[in-house]
This record gives C-alpha cells, sequence and structure tokens, in this order.
C-alpha cells in the first residue's frame, strides 16, 4: 500500500503543500488545522521551511528535517528527532512549548522571533548549530547545551539577551561567541571548549558560577564582562573562588565588612601583563581589612610570571598604583594583603605598570561581499591611535598589506570602521588588523578569515511563471565553466536537465524545456563547483 497523507488546510497553504509534496513519509501524518502530527516517518526536504502551528511527534514516530521548520505552537517530541543542518524557528505570538518525553531534544539552529510571546523550556535540550534569539526564552530551570563541532554563535537582537538557567558549553573544536549579552542563573558548565565574549557581557546575576574552567576552555575576549551580582560579603571569613570567576577575598576582622558586593571580570580593557581585570564594588568599599588572591590562566599571561605585582586603579583605569604582592607562577596567582579599598585591579610587571589601551578594540570581522571581502571593525575608545592597517595571509602565517585606514587620534566614543579587499585570493583568506601609534608602537588584533568563492553573483530565471518550454538564464558568473541546470518535479525526479556555458564571465542564454512537461510547480538549480541558484518555477500548459 502506498504511503497515506492526509491534509487539512486552507489555500493559503500552497507552499506548505508544495512542501508535502518533497517529503517522505511512512506511513501516516496528519496535518489538521496546520497542527501537523507525526506517528511515523516524515522526512522533510531540503526546501524552504515547513511552516506548521503546533507539531507533535508521538513516541513511535521518526522525525528527519533536511528544511528548515516554522512552529507558531508547540514543539512536543516524544519520539527520534533528528535535526540534521536545520533551522527550527518559534514565530508565535503566544507561549510556545519545547516539551515531550524524549530526553534532550538535539536541534541544529534554534531562532525565537516570537515577538510579543515567549519559548518555555520544559525539558533539557542541545544545541549544534547557533542560537538567535529576537525574541523571549524562559529557561524555566532546564539545561541548555552547546554541542556543536564547529564555531556556534549565540545571539539575536532580543533586549534583555539570552538567560539560561543552566548552560554547558561541549563545543568539541571552535567553542562559542556571543553576539549579544548572556546570563546564567544558576551554573556555567564549560566541559569542552572556549567563550568568545566578544564584547558581550556574561551576567551570572545574584548566584550563578562558572565551573570547569580551565586554562585550555575558558572564558576570554578582546573586550566584555563577566558579573556577579549582589553577593553578601558582610561576616567574616573566607569567599574563595567568587561565582567561579577567579577571585578569593579573605575579610578579616578589625576593619569594615563588604557587605552586598558585585565583582566584574574584565578582559583587555587596559595594557597588563594579565589579560584580566576585577573591577570591584560594595555597600562598605572603604577602611577594610582584606587580603585577595587573583587568579589567572597561563594563556592569559603575557611576560614573565615571576615579576607580576598587583595593581589598582581608582580612577577607572587611568591611573595605577603598585600593591606589591606575592606571585606563585606554579599555581597561577598573585596574594596582596591588607586591601582597604575596592576598584580596578590587575597584575602586570613592576616595569610595566597597566595603562590605557591605544585603542579598545570591540570586534573585527571579514564578510565576503559580492567580488570583494568586506572588513568591518569597532572601537570603543582610542588613545593616540595613527592608523589601522589590513593584513592578509593565505595560511594565517605569513601577512601581507592590503589597505591602510586613517585613525581617530583621540577618542571616547564608539567608532565604526568600514575597507574592503577589492582583490581576495580564491578560498580561504586570513586576515589581521594592525593598529600604530603616533610613536611607532603597533599592536594586533585577532585573526578572522572569509572564505571567498568565485561564483555567481547573481542568476535571473524568466519568465516565471513560464508557458511554452523557452527559459532564460542571465547574469554574472565568475568561475569560467559550465553549469549544470537541473528540473525536479514535486516527486523528487530529475525531469529535465542540461548544461550551458558562460562567456567573459557573463551568463545570457536561452533553454528549451522538455515539451512534455505537465503543468505544475518545479525546482529549477544551477550548479557549477558549488549551488548557484536554487528557486521554485511554475509550468503553465
Amino acid at each position: 500500500m502506498p504511503p497515506r497523507c492526509f491534509i487539512n488546510l486552507d489555500t493559503s497553504a500552497l507552499i506548505g503543500l508544495f512542501l508535502a509534496s518533497f517529503i517522505s513519509l511512512t506511513p501516516l501524518y496528519t496535518v489538521s488545522a496546520q497542527d501537523l502530527t507525526n506517528i511515523g516517518t516524515l522526512t522533510t526536504g531540503a526546501l524552504p521551511a515547513l511552516s506548521v502551528n503546533s507539531i507533535t511527534n508521538v513516541n513511535t514516530a521518526t522525525l528527519n528535517t533536511k528544511g528548515n521548520l516554522t512552529v507558531q505552537g508547540n514543539f512536543t517530541n516524544d519520539g527520534i528527532f533528528t535535526a540534521n543542518t536545520s533551522t527550527v524557528d518559534f514565530t508565535g505570538t503566544t507561549t510556545q512549548n519545547i516539551q515531550g518525553s524524549a530526553i534532550d531534544d538535539q536541534f541544529h539552529n534554534l531562532s525565537i522571533t516570537n515577538g510579543t510571546g515567549s519559548v518555555v523550556l520544559n525539558k533539557d535540550i542541545l544545541i549544534k548549530g547557533n542560537l538567535t534569539n529576537d525574541g523571549t526564552l524562559n529557561a524555566n530551570g532546564k539545561k541548555v547545551t552547546l554541542n556543536g563541532g564547529t564555531l556556534q554563535t549565540v545571539g539575536g537582537i532580543s533586549a534583555t539577551g539570552n538567560t539560561f538557567y543552566n548552560l554547558t558549553i561541549a563545543n568539541t573544536n571552535a567553542g562559542i561567541k556571543l553576539s549579544n549579552n548572556i546570563g546564567v542563573t544558576n551554573q556555567l558548565s564549560i566541559n569542552d571548549g572556549d567563550i568568545d565574549l566578544n564584547g558581550n557581557d556574561v551576567d551570572l546575576g545574584t548566584v550563578g558560577a562558572i565551573v570547569n574552567e580551565t586554562d585550555d576552555k575558558r572564558i576570554h575576549g578582546s573586550a566584555g564582562n563577566i558579573i556577579a551580582r549582589d553577593r553578601d560579603l558582610g561576616p567574616v571569613g573566607d569567599y574563595n573562588n567568587i561565582a567561579g570567576m577567579g577571585i578569593d577575598l579573605q575579610v578579616s576582622s578589625g576593619g569594615n565588612t563588604p557587605g552586598i558586593t558585585t565583582i566584574k571580570r574584565s578582559y583587555a580593557n587596559y595594557t597588563a601583563s594579565v589579560d584580566r581585570s576585577f573591577d570591584i564594588s560594595a555597600t562598605t568599599s572603604d577602611d577594610l581589612k582584606i587580603i585577595m588572591t587573583f587568579h589567572y590562566f597561563e594563556n592569559e599571561v603575557n611576560d614573565a610570571e615571576e615579576d607580576l605585582t598587583v595593581y589598582r586603579s581608582a580612577d577607572n583605569g587611568a591611573t595605577w598604583t603598585d600593591h606589591g604582592g606575592v606571585v606563585n607562577p606554579s599555581l597561577n596567582h598573585v596574594v596582596i594583603d591588607s586591601i582597604t579599598a575596592f576598584s580596578i585591579w590587575s597584575a602586570s610587571k613592576k616595569s610595566s605598570p597597566p595603562g590605557p589601551l591605544p585603542i579598545d578594540l570591540l570586534d573585527f570581522s571579514a564578510t565576503v561581499e559580492g567580488p570583494a571581502v568586506r572588513l568591518d571593525w569597532t572601537t570603543v575608545s582610542e588613545t593616540n591611535n595613527d592608523y589601522f592597517t589590513i593584513e592578509r595571509s593565505p595560511d594565517g602565517l605569513t601577512f601581507d598589506v592590503v589597505t591602510t585606514v586613517v585613525g581617530a587620534g583621540n577618542s571616547n566614543t564608539k567608532l565604526f570602521y568600514t575597507t574592503y579587499d577589492e582583490d581576495p585570493l580564491p578560498g580561504l583568506s586570513y586576515y589581521r588588523l594592525r593598529q600604530t601609534d603616533f610613536d611607532g608602537s603597533f599592536s594586533y588584533s585577532q585573526i578572522v578569515s572569509a572564505q571567498f568563492s568565485k561564483q555567481a553573483s547573481a542568476i535571473s530565471v524568466f519568465p516565471n511563471p513560464v508557458r511554452g518550454t523557452q527559459l532564460t538564464l542571465s547574469g554574472k558568473y565568475l568561475d569560467a565553466e559550465e553549469i549544470r541546470v537541473t528540473l525536479i518535479n514535486t516527486l523528487g525526479e530529475i525531469v529535465y536537465a542540461t548544461e550551458v556555458f558562460p562567456q567573459h564571465n557573463t551568463l545570457l542564454t536561452t533553454i528549451d524545456l522538455n515539451s512534455t512537461l505537465k503543468a505544475g510547480l518545479y525546482l529549477i538549480i544551477g550548479t557549477g563547483k558549488n549551488e548557484i541558484f536554487k528557486e521554485p518555477l511554475i509550468f503553465i500548459e
């Protein structure tokens, strides 16, 4: 018996019907009032998103999403869910639940664009790709695990950022990069992979804490902060590794007790021998008697550890005072006693006190844009900054100059810079930003990369809908090779195929379709070294 499909949709679901015909299903699924229940095996095709209200995958069923899935209601999984490389996008305007009896739903990309609604976790979930939150995420006491094998981003435009209860980092390769602030109200577990703050904050609130952070799996960034708020250091006693941030405060008798205390661990705000600082504020910040242990990681040290001493700034990093301390290189910490006041603390060599950075670089990125690579960077402040140099390398080792951009000199406001590599190398290239002061001293940014492929900038297919057998392909194509054009029907069968050849980086050709084609909806795909274009094509007899 052939597979059965019962669908009850209004005519607005034309695209859904088209997608359904590209779905492999065994033996049954039903869609009623745009709620989808799968009790068999449902595999969606790699086509535009299948959009449903709620989706239910029962405990004997398998849901295999090769294409994107848009959900306006609840996502219920009691069976097997395989996300492949798809994006599940929650777009409802009321409360949406991720629920079901299956353990640890494994998503690839998870997107929340639910506007006035919220997505509530009723179970622990795993994400192999990116998390984009433009709406509201209610962690509801559940755990989110980021367990991809390539770089994962956590971001979106949500004003409150992403607030998690338990967040576990288990990325086996490139780690996690933040593109918005996040909050963790209970436990941030760093089991595998780094977190690049990328100029953003991790807010641990009043009880959140970092666990399992080590030298080879840690939080870092060219800018950004980790914040532990309103911690009670009222009684006399030892407060070790507060919030897992790497700072111990021993409150001794004979002085004031700090009371409610907020600690901010910051990165790259100042030139120092150790790439971290602690900004401590408390209800009582004077006449204290405290022993502080300043911990650091080996990978944060830029100079000889045996020369480290602790510096304090009471004017937001403009000037620094040496407060001494006893360094223990084997334990990676500096101990200083008799602290009488809180403020900003960092560690550096006696001969190299901390000071303001020549620039406070917020971000640096490389993005392919048409026939060029676009380079963007943002500075929060600049001090005696003469100019920037964009450098490029094919291997990440040997760099050549691409272009220079004049700096602002001195600035205390956020400035945005953009320039282009007009003649990029084919394949993967590495870029870095060199900043040069008026005195000739310079420093480098982190290295970023861009994959440039000389392929079509735009290919148009017309007319669409097409009547008759004539179809025109037109546009720019930068690789001098053939393009294979295929036409696929709603059963996934190739019903037409041909090859066309660009001339002088330009494609303009007319193809004759099979005169036996029936009226209906098809998919036309053009491929060279990579896929060049893919779009639905309506054929009218």
